[in-house]
């Protein structure tokens, strides 16, 4: 069992044998999933996505439209970042 402490800004620093274990990266987004237990944390990775295939109806193409938007929101983010620094 790993532990983490949560500082006043209500953050966590993920152990880095969890980092690698379930491949968080620097500037990921997670979802938090209230469950009966407490938080479970969850990257928003390729096989997060991929669970959504098929739910909506279209044209097939929302794995490459979520990617799309996902490098379209991570672009502006880093033109806040600059804009900030």
């Amino acid at each position: 069992m790993e532990k983490a402490r949560v500082n006043g800004k209500g953050q966590i620093v993920i152990p880095e044998a969890l980092k690698i274990k379930y491949g968080f990266t620097n500037g990921m987004r997670v979802v938090l999933e209230e469950t009966p237990d407490g938080i479970l944390l969850k990257p928003m990775n390729e096989q997060y996505f991929e669970k959504f295939a098929g739910i909506l109806e279209g044209n097939g193409n929302l794995k490459a439209e979520m990617k799309q938007m996902k490098k379209e929101e991570m672009e502006l983010e880093e033109r806040k970042m600059k804009f900030y620094k």
